[in-house]
């Protein structure tokens, strides 16, 4: 009797063993050094974020270009936010006549840019880089010119380019806009694009400072 109750005893210590081998420890932290949780780093959720210089590119859209505008009236250029602006500035241009497509303009404005009258073909006007700097939109329009030698077409003409600009990538309510031709510069405040107004720009004659040489493509 004295010899099973040793063995019991035996077997019940080595099952308290194998249990406490069994049960999983819990990591230790060394002694002075701290905890910190793990930090993950949150993914792009797709939003536009502005270039280090702040400098934003917007992609204009042609909505119609050609070299017979009906006035020759010119350089000219014009801001336009609304279909019953853009009614009454064909009309004053003598343009209402043209076959114009259709205008979205709860997303979109339009910029006019007139070359004004020329002796011959060759000519044209394009606007060339479209960008966006806090309150500042500037668009830089290019004026092409027949090379020497070059056949032309000779008959009297006046080259046009009408854009469409995306109202969501443009400063709101508004900003100062700035053309730039060359060395010429027109300028003017766009208080509000929201409305339906047409914004006719006037030449500068003082160069602004700072602005003028933000990186082309």
């Amino acid at each position: 009797m004295r010899y099973l109750r040793i063995w019991a005893f035996v077997i019940l210590a080595l099952f308290i063993a194998g249990c406490a081998a069994m049960t999983p420890v819990a990591p230790t932290t060394p002694t002075g050094v701290e905890r910190r949780p793990v930090v993950t780093t949150p993914q792009p959720t797709g939003e536009k974020t502005l270039p280090s210089k702040g400098v934003v590119r917007v992609k204009p859209k042609v909505i119609k270009e050609g070299h017979y505008w009906p006035t020759r009236t010119g350089p000219l250029f014009a801001l336009i936010t609304g279909p019953e602006a853009w009614k009454t500035f064909l009309e004053k241009h003598q343009a209402q006549h043209i076959s114009w497509p259709e205008v979205d303009w709860d997303r979109e404005i339009l910029f006019v840019a007139l070359m004004g009258g020329r002796p011959t073909g060759g000519f044209r006007i394009r606007v060339q880089d479209v960008q966006v700097q806090k309150k500042l939109v500037i668009i830089r329009v290019k004026e092409e010119t027949p090379q020497p030698g070059e056949m032309v077409i000779q008959v009297l003409t006046s080259p046009f380019q009408v854009v469409a600009l995306p109202r969501e990538e443009l400063p709101t309510p508004g900003f100062t806009l700035r053309v730039i031709m060359g060395k010429q510069v027109w300028e003017m405040e766009v208080p509000n694009i929201t409305g339906d107004s047409t914004y006719t720009l006037e030449p500068v004659i003082s160069l602004p400072k700072g602005n003028m040489e933000l990186p082309t493509k």
